[in-house]
Order: C-alpha cells, then structure tokens, then sequence
C-alpha cells in the first residue's frame, strides 16, 4: 500500500503556492452562520448520526471534530473572568475590595495557559506570513479576539438549532453565498470581449460545497445553456 507525501511547492508562474483556496464570507453576520453550519452538521449531528467508536484515534479525531460547542463555552467562560478580574483589580486599586490570593496550583495554570496561547499566536503568525507576508501574519493574530467572539456567536447558535431538531423540528441549515471578486471581474471582461448583451456574468459559490453556477443578468444559475448559447451568439454577431 503506497503512502502518501506532503510536498510543499509553488506555482512556477507566480510563485503562489500551490494549494486549495476557499472564499470565506467578509460580514461578521454571514461568517457567524457559516461557522454555525460548522458546529452544528460536524459536532452536533456528526455526533448524533456516527456517535463514538471504541478506537483511541477515532476518538482524538473525532473529540477534535466536536469540539466546538465547548470551545465556544470555555471562550465565554474565559472572557466572563477576564471581565470580573479587571473589575476586582479596579476595585483594588481603588481601596474598595481587597485584592484575592492566588493559589499555587492556579497561578501554575495561568502560566501555561498564557504560554499555550503564545505557542498558538506565534504558529498563527508565522504559517499565516509565510504564505501572505508578515503584514497578514500580524494581522491574523490581532484577529483572535474577533475569531473567538465568532466562535462564541455561532457555537450558541448551533446548539440552539440542534436543540430545535431534538424538540422534533427539521434541520434547517444557514445558506451563505460566496462570490469571487477576482473571478468575477475575469468574466466581466471575457463577456465585453464577446458581446454578451445585459449585465456581466456573475459566478457565485453556493453553500455545502456544490459546484460553483454562471448566471447572465436576472437570469436563474441553472440557466447554464441558455448562458452558452448567448455567447455564442455574441461570437457570431462580432
């Protein structure tokens, strides 16, 4: 049985590294909905429809799967004594509370939380500037308190919807549409070239990973030939 090799390498033409790219949502609303379709179809349901199995393996890898409905109430948790810690601290300073004893066994804690979340920033910088610049890699650890807060968003609203399912409602999944900015405007300009008549082609990318669909105008996506046979019109009239 052949084995696969991991090989990192990058196109000869632009240098981009070679890799498959998904388009991610730009509104906090829609990224907070796909992040739900998530936790709810791979924690919730995958747990509900697969359950567990007796391997250790499988369990790792499945526990790493599912754990998003817990990573979203520890992050709450955490930002919940974030809060109370700066409150008792300003009350300290202010002469109206004493400040409170840490024991031992919790300042060990702290440390290696602090040190675990800075093993993690410092891996998210690095992996994130060796592909797009450190600008970038800054950028995505600056993002953290942002990706946590989707987290916390969509882990609440996916337990609510599985919760729902369980009261005997049937599953309804958040759509949200991708669109390619760059790939949009390619077809613009292809479809100028050609004569299409109306507006520009769009290409948009459905949710759950079906195949992306060319519309022409108000025209429905599944108007494909009718969208073939326009340019060939075009082509004809030029």
């Amino acid at each position: 049985m052949r084995r696969g090799v991991p090989v990192r390498a990058r196109a000869q033409e632009d240098g981009r590294l070679i890799a498959t790219r998904a388009l991610f949502p730009a509104r906090l609303e829609t990224v907070v909905r796909q992040k739900t379709r998530w936790i709810h179809g791979i924690a919730l349901q995958g747990w509900d429809r697969v359950a567990w199995t007796r391997s250790p393996l499988e369990i790792w890898m499945r526990g790493r799967d599912r754990r998003g409905p817990l990573t979203a109430l520890v992050l709450s948790l955490g930002y919940v004594l974030l809060v109370l810690t700066a409150v008792l601290w300003g009350a300290h300073a202010a002469g109206l509370a004493p400040l409170l004893a840490v024991s031992p066994l919790i300042e060990a804690l702290l440390v290696a939380n602090l040190a675990a979340f800075a093993w993690r920033a410092a891996w998210r910088l690095a992996f994130t500037a060796s592909v797009h610049g450190l600008s970038e890699g800054l950028r995505a650890v600056l993002r953290i308190p942002l990706a946590n807060r989707v987290a916390i968003l969509a882990g609440r609203r996916a337990v609510t919807a599985y919760a729902k399912t369980l009261a005997g409602r049937a599953i309804g999944w958040d759509k949200t549409p991708h669109e390619s900015r760059s790939m949009n405007e390619g077809l613009r300009t292809g479809a100028a070239q050609i004569g299409i008549a109306g507006s520009a082609p769009r290409l948009a990318y459905p949710s759950g990973g079906l195949p992306a669909r060319l519309s022409v105008g108000n025209s429905r996506p599944s108007a494909r030939n009718r969208t073939g046979s326009d340019a060939g019109k075009g082509l004809a009239a030029s």
